[in-house]
């Protein structure tokens, strides 16, 4: 997971919208939005206010966007296969 899909995570998790974000710490939602969906990066001036409006310190974010490598696949995109031994997914 990169940056951008990260804050993004953050946002929706927490329920809060574009506009809100941006608004509270000096962005247009245009820009916030870019950054989500990484067509712009942030400086770390605004990577520092966004984390703070989240209440998450930096450290916790980087160690997020470690952990966040892996693979997410609905349930219903998932083939199964059965073998004498059991069920493979």
């Amino acid at each position: 997971m990169d940056i951008g899909q990260q804050l993004k995570k953050i946002r929706t998790d927490q329920a809060r919208t574009l506009a809100e974000v941006a608004d509270a710490i000096g962005l247009t939602a245009s820009s916030l939005s870019q950054i989500e969906n990484n067509k712009m990066h942030p400086s770390i001036q605004s990577l520092e206010a966004l984390l703070k409006y989240y209440r998450m310190p930096l450290s916790e974010f980087f160690r997020q966007m470690e952990r966040a490598d892996f693979l997410v696949v609905r349930s219903a995109d998932i083939e199964t296969i059965r073998t004498q031994r059991g069920i493979l997914i």
